[in-house]
C-alpha cells in the first residue's frame, strides 16, 4: 500500500476512534488547551471529524505543546517534557502510525522497556563485561530538518500528506516559565 493510501486509511473516523481507545485514553496529561480527557472524550465526534478532514487535505496544524520542568537535581537543567493537547496526541499517534508504515524496511524499532531487559539478562549471564549509560541532551533540536524532509520527500511524495509532519516539527512548547523582561 502506497503512503498515500495508508495515510488516508489512518486518517478514516473509525480509525482514529481505535486508535484513541488502543492509544490515547490511556494518557492523562492535560495539554495547553486545559481539556481534561473526560471532557474530550464528550467532544470525541467532533474532535475526530475535525482531525479527519484536516490532515486529509493538508490543512491540520498542532497546538503549542505546554512546558513541563522535571528537576534533575541541583545544577542540572531540568529535562523539559512537551505535553500536546488530547487531539494533537490522536493526530500524531496516526502519523506515526503512517510512518513506521511507510519506512517499516529502514527500521528496526524496539520499546527501550525490552532493550533494558536483554542488557539486564546480558549482564546477569556474563555477556558483556561492561555497558556505557548515556543520556542525549538536545538531540531533537540537533537534527537538521531540512535534510528530514528530503528523506521524507522521497517516500512521501504528496504534499498534503506531508503537512502535518512540516507542522509538527514546527510546533514549539508554550514555555513553563517567562524570563522577567
Amino acid at each position: 500500500m502506497t503512503a498515500a493510501k495508508f495515510f488516508a486509511s489512518e486518517y478514516t473516523a473509525a480509525h482514529l476512534r481505535q486508535l484513541y481507545e488502543s492509544h490515547v485514553s490511556l494518557t492523562g496529561a492535560i495539554g495547553v488547551d486545559r481539556l481534561s480527557r473526560a471532557i474530550f472524550e464528550q467532544r470525541l465526534g467532533d474532535e475526530i471529524t475535525l482531525i479527519s478532514s484536516k490532515a486529509v487535505a493538508g490543512k491540520y496544524k498542532f497546538s503549542q505543546y505546554k512546558e513541563k520542568l522535571i528537576s534533575k537535581g541541583a545544577d542540572k537543567y531540568p529535562r523539559v517534557i512537551s505535553i500536546p493537547t488530547f487531539r494533537d496526541r490522536l493526530t500524531l499517534r496516526a502519523l506515526c502510525n503512517v510512518l513506521k508504515h511507510t519506512f517499516a524496511d529502514q527500521l528496526d524499532v524496539k520499546l527501550p522497556q525490552h532493550t533494558v531487559s536483554q542488557l539486564r539478562a546480558g549482564l546477569s549471564e556474563a555477556r558483556y563485561p561492561y555497558f556505557i549509560k548515556l543520556d542525549v541532551i538536545n538531540f531533537y533540536p540537533s537534527i537538521e530538518h531540512t535534510v528530514l524532509m528530503r528523506v521524507l520527500q522521497r517516500k512521501i511524495r504528496k504534499p498534503e500528506r506531508l503537512c502535518p509532519t512540516t507542522w509538527c516539527m514546527k510546533t514549539s512548547p508554550e514555555p513553563a516559565f517567562r524570563k522577567a523582561a
